[in-house]
C-alpha cells in the first residue's frame, strides 16, 4: 500500500500523541499484511514518520528516496 498523512497539530502534546498513533498505524498494518500480502511488510516497516513544526507525517512509499526529497524541498525534513 501506499499511504499519506499529514496532521497540523497545536501543541508538543499532540504531535506526540499523533506520532504515537501514526507508530501504532504502522504496527497494524505490518501485523495485517504480514499474512496478506508480505511483499509489502518491508515497505510498511521503512514508513516515514515524523515532525516538522506543527506537522505530523506518515507516509508509506516505495519510493522513500523521491519522498526524502521531496519533503526536503518543502521544508519538512
Amino acid at each position: 500500500p501506499e499511504e499519506v498523512a499529514i496532521f497540523r497539530v497545536s501543541s508538543p502534546e499532540q504531535a506526540s500523541a499523533v506520532t504515537e498513533a501514526c507508530k501504532a498505524r504502522q504496527s497494524s498494518q505490518v501485523q495485517s499484511y504480514e499474512s496478506y500480502a508480505p511483499d509489502q511488510v518491508e515497505k510498511l516497516s521503512n514508513a516515514m514518520i515524523g515532525t516538522s513544526g506543527d506537522l505530523v507525517y506518515y507516509i508509506v512509499s516505495k519510493n522513500n528516496d523521491t519522498v526524502k526529497k521531496v519533503l526536503q524541498d518543502y521544508g519538512l525534513q
